[in-house]
């Protein structure tokens, strides 16, 4: 009897548990039941989050193009040191065979020893040999040991130039997947907006994302909170205004990743393209770009051409074109254009500015 009553407890419990986890489910099931429900993200959320990601995806973007730079140096470091090891290799043979032609010239003249003691071995095991020091000019003994000192150095350093060439290859593959995988975060997420935004339209809803520009006061966009984010912009006939005129050409021309023209750029990709026009070499990488200038102006005393550089890691640049405005390829699925730095918010996220010209 005692038996049945528990087996019938056990069976009532077991009831009772089985309707709480229907009940549990039932509300996770059914939108917008208890706290499992998960809010669909809105057009602002989905906005501020695509600003983030194309600020990351322009980060990954600068940061491969520095690889890139740096891709390139040490090729052209690598290709200098296997030039110079193959001179050097050169000239060390060339003198060995001459101190080896004295060295049997002096034997067969009878002043010299055993011919195969004589010129057995390499140049140093030569010149180390006292009896064959003895039967050189001094001159061209110390000369095949200073070649002999330089083919080694050369040799090491076309070793370090090799080595610092695979490192650079395989920083620039590692950039290159990061850029991939933040491009393809931004593409994911632009999909959802324009989504979002096609059904708000449908329902003839405003969209908070878009409202219209209105004024606000100058600040400063320098680290001195005290000067003003309005520079002059007079008039300068120099190679500045040239760039900002060939930059000018290029609008609505698309930002790619890693493009320099002239069908396709990205940020500092228009801005070397720029000045490539007027005869200025800038390199395609903010941060070299930045330490290429002659001078960092503030903002304040920006001229048309100057180049302005965001974030404390310089991974976004423009070019001031006057009146407070700049021309910049801004990000993936954007076009090279013209933009106000205070009514967009650039002067907020300013890092500093470069001057090409005097």
């Amino acid at each position: 009897m005692a038996r049945d009553l528990s087996r019938s407890a056990d069976n009532r419990a077991r009831g009772r548990r089985l309707t709480i986890m229907v009940a549990v489910l039932a509300a996770a099931s059914v939108p917008g039941a208890g706290a499992m429900a998960a809010r669909q993200p809105s057009i602002t959320d989905l906005q501020k989050q695509l600003d983030k990601l194309n600020t990351k995806a322009e980060q990954a973007t600068e940061a491969f193009n520095g690889g890139r730079v740096r891709l390139e140096r040490a090729q052209r470091a690598k290709r200098k040191a296997d030039y110079n090891l193959r001179l050097s290799n050169r000239d060390l043979h060339r003198l060995q065979r001459k101190v080896r032609s004295i060295a049997a010239m002096q034997y067969m003249s009878g002043s010299g020893g055993d011919a195969t003691v004589l010129m057995g071995g390499g140049p140093q095991q030569i010149i180390d040999r006292s009896t064959m020091v003895t039967h050189l000019d001094r001159n061209q003994a110390a000369l095949l040991s200073g070649y002999t000192t330089a083919q080694r150095h050369s040799t090491k350093w076309a070793h370090d130039a090799r080595t610092a060439e695979s490192d650079a290859e395989d920083t620039a593959i590692r950039l290159r997947g990061q850029k991939r995988d933040a491009a393809k975060a931004v593409g994911k997420v632009k999909v959802k907006l324009k989504e979002l935004r096609k059904k708000a339209a449908e329902e003839k809803k405003p969209d908070p994302t878009r409202p219209k520009p209105t004024p606000s006061p100058s600040q400063s966009a320098t680290p001195s909170p005290s000067e003003s984010s309005s520079p002059s912009s007079g008039s300068v006939t120099d190679k500045g205004s040239a760039a900002v005129k060939a930059a000018k050409t290029q609008l609505g021309k698309p930002y790619v990743w890693g493009a320099d023209g002239p069908d396709s750029y990205d940020c500092s990709g228009l801005t070397m393209w720029a000045y490539s026009q007027v005869g200025i070499s800038i390199p395609h990488y903010t941060v070299d770009q930045y330490n290429a200038a002659k001078s960092h102006p503030s903002y304040v005393n920006a001229k048309p051409g100057d180049l302005i550089f965001f974030g404390s890691d310089l991974h976004h640049v423009g070019m001031y074109i006057g009146d407070g405005k700049m021309i910049q390829a801004p990000h993936t699925g954007d076009v090279v254009k013209i933009s106000d730095m205070v009514d967009e918010g650039w002067t907020s996220q300013i890092y500093g500015l470069g001057r090409y010209t005097s």
